[in-house]
């Protein structure tokens, strides 16, 4: 009887312990909910899935565009530099496409974009002066506004352009999409069209 009952006691502790772990595996859980596209987010953005973008399908000139005046010439010199750079990095990429991924050139998107500013690697960040408004916590205007607050400080020694519109910049990149951002890691191979553009841009500021 007795070692009936131990048996029975370290049965309800087993199954104590488990359904313990068991609710704190949902707890966990619980921390990320996916979206309609697979993609895992916080649990507290979720409410902000149902929030949409605000398309600005006129191409105004967004309120984040400050301290540079826009200019023909400044995105003309802009879609060289990009151009010419993806050019040169989608070569390296085929003939040693690790090697390549070490050494981008660029790279685009408000995601990486921003990884990269921070990480203080860029030297040129390109913006669209007219990405889609989304005004919610986490949302596009705080990534965008972010990205240029950083590329500003001093000591980022980076340079913020705002430039092109979104589809000239996914054009610039050989791509059928519309880009919002584009990083620029090195200028290697477009050192005269930077300068250039350099040039330019210190007029308009």
């Amino acid at each position: 009887e007795a070692g009936a009952e131990a048996g029975a006691e370290a049965g309800a502790e087993a199954g104590a312990v488990g359904g313990e772990a068991k609710a704190a595996g949902a707890a966990v859980g619980a921390e990320v909910v996916l979206t309609r596209n697979g993609k895992r987010i916080p649990v507290k953005f979720a409410p902000m899935r149902s929030v949409p973008k605000v398309p600005n399908r006129g191409g105004f000139v967004r309120e984040y565009v400050t301290q540079q005046r826009l200019d023909k010439d400044l995105d003309d010199l802009c879609f060289q530099l990009i151009q010419k750079l993806f050019e040169y990095q989608e070569r390296a990429r085929l003939r040693d496409p690790t090697k390549a991924k070490q050494r981008r050139r660029l790279v685009f998107g408000l995601r990486e974009v921003k990884r990269g500013v921070k990480l203080g690697r860029v030297r040129c960040v390109v913006v669209a002066p007219n990405i889609d408004e989304g005004t919610f916590e986490g949302g596009l205007d705080d990534a965008v506004n972010e990205i240029i607050k950083l590329g500003r400080q001093p000591e980022a020694d980076c340079r913020v352009v705002f430039a092109l519109s979104k589809k000239r910049l996914g054009k610039a990149l050989g791509k059928h999409v519309k880009v919002s951002a584009v990083a620029i890691y090195s200028m290697d191979g477009a050192y005269d069209v930077f300068k250039k553009l350099t040039k330019k841009l210190e007029e308009l500021l």
